[in-house]
């Protein structure tokens, strides 16, 4: 296991395989992304997955996050701008998108970037305007 496995990346039965020489059963390995996915740490607190389990796993793992590196709000129309950085050095942006705006039934859909700049351009985001970059990664 010379490459770091990423704990968001791969499949269930793919983390398995991976976990399998270091006593990860396929049970162990579900509950293992299910607190990597849920709360961003391995178990520590479950008694059912011994301490030593998890620091092997801690040793060829890595768990990746994203960083907000600032948020702002438009007083002018409410989109709600995330400036995110994830496991790269280039930077993207999500952005909230009220709907219904001033009304009991406020709704807001997400633009949620899936690369590092975007060759779109859409006016109101302004990953587009830095051009395509690369693709994130699913996680």
């Amino acid at each position: 296991m010379s490459d770091t496995i990423n704990l968001k990346q791969l499949p269930s039965g793919a983390l398995y395989q991976a976990l399998a020489p270091l006593g990860v059963t396929p049970s162990m390995a579900r509950r293992i992304q299910a607190s990597v996915l849920r709360r961003g740490t391995l178990p520590f607190d479950r008694s059912d997955l011994s301490a030593a389990l998890l620091e092997r796993v801690a040793s060829v793992s890595r768990i990746p996050e994203l960083t907000c590196l600032g948020q702002t709000v438009s007083p002018r129309d409410g989109f709600r701008r995330l400036l995110l950085r994830g496991d790269g050095p280039e930077v993207f942006e999500s952005v909230g998108i009220p709907l219904y705006h001033g009304t009991p039934l406020e709704r807001t859909v997400v633009c949620v970037s899936s690369q590092a700049g975007c060759s779109l351009g859409c006016a109101f985001c302004r990953t587009g305007r830095l051009g395509w970059q690369r693709d994130l990664a699913t996680w």
